[in-house]
């Protein structure tokens, strides 16, 4: 549980901007959790960050809302 009990959800966050972002975010305490497109970016994102949930989604497709409702319960 996040210790100021708010919720990031970051797409792209397993590279770049968006892992920056998400990097910053556990630094504040945030629970963190991350999207991409690729399976394996993802699974390399979250072993280098600790904290941080996350799973493969298209964020074009419908499974976004699904990825959201897991995120925030």
């Amino acid at each position: 549980m996040s210790k100021n009990g708010k919720l990031a959800i970051i797409t792209g966050g397993s590279r770049g901007i968006g892992r920056a972002v998400a990097e910053a975010l556990l630094g504040e305490g945030w629970r963190v959790h991350i999207c991409s497109r690729s399976p394996e970016s993802v699974a390399r994102a979250l072993s280098e960050m600790a904290g941080a949930e996350g799973k493969a989604v298209d964020v074009r497709d419908e499974d976004v809302e699904k990825m959201v409702s897991e995120s925030v319960e």
